[in-house]
């Protein structure tokens, strides 16, 4: 990644009504290896805090699973790493219950990468977390998810029991292309993507100031337009992940 420069900015906040620690999104990235992630952890399931932590953290160290095969190797591992933690430690009845079904979360990853001094992106996921991509400004393309009207209270889960994580393998969405000075990557879980495909279809003002204050790391101010978004009924009230990255 020598050649490029990248502007990177994160934000992540809980649902209102919750703490911090409740938080179920997750954000993660590496400028050495110009790998980001995010992933939602489904609110009903076991631990899904944990899953989407663990999930982006180990994707973005490691460069091979922005590919499919090795996605779900990764996949299966931690799956079996963290159904041993959760066996090994005492819980109430209730959790032990949950526990057997294991974390789900959806995810989103993106990579960069340089081929013969050009840069292509790479994009993998599952669920309802999006990928967009802008050029000068316009939407070039938003994967896996494309239309506000796309999105709802279903969506595919990556679950951490093993047994069930090849039955949602044919949902993991592949995509790629070439990357020019200048594009941005945003990488969001589903309430933001949602809120800002829809405000991108009507060149909403509230789209433009998330776009500036999230490339000034305004995490106060950010806190104060989603709380306003969410008021005016725009947005669902939701944890919210976001990650920023600028092609320079």
């Amino acid at each position: 990644m020598t050649s490029f420069v990248l502007q990177v900015q994160s934000y992540l906040t809980q649902k209102l009504g919750t703490e911090r620690n409740e938080c179920e999104d997750a954000v993660a990235f590496s400028l050495r290896n110009g790998a980001f992630a995010v992933s939602d952890g489904a609110t009903e399931a076991f631990a899904s805090r944990y899953w989407s932590r663990l999930l982006v953290r180990t994707w973005v160290r490691t460069p091979s699973a922005s590919r499919k095969a090795p996605f779900l190797e990764m996949v299966n591992r931690l799956g079996e790493r963290t159904t041993e933690r959760w066996r090994n430690k005492k819980l109430p009845w209730y959790a032990e219950e949950k526990a057997k079904d294991g974390s789900f979360a959806t995810f989103v990853g993106l990579t960069l990468e340089c081929y013969d001094d050009k840069l292509r992106w790479r994009s993998l996921a599952i669920g309802d977390s999006c990928l967009v991509h802008e050029r000068s400004g316009s939407l070039i393309g938003s994967f896996p998810i494309s239309e506000p009207e796309q999105f709802g209270f279903r969506p595919v889960l990556l679950p951490s029991n093993v047994a069930g994580q090849s039955a949602v393998a044919e949902s993991i969405a592949e995509h790629e292309g070439a990357v020019e000075e200048g594009d941005e990557f945003y990488l969001f879980s589903d309430s933001v993507a949602n809120w800002y495909l829809q405000g991108k279809r009507t060149n909403a003002d509230f789209v433009f100031e998330f776009e500036q204050l999230l490339a000034r790391g305004s995490t106060s101010e950010l806190d104060i337009l989603f709380d306003e978004q969410r008021a005016a009924s725009r947005m669902r009230n939701d944890d919210i992940a976001a990650i920023r990255v600028r092609v320079g």
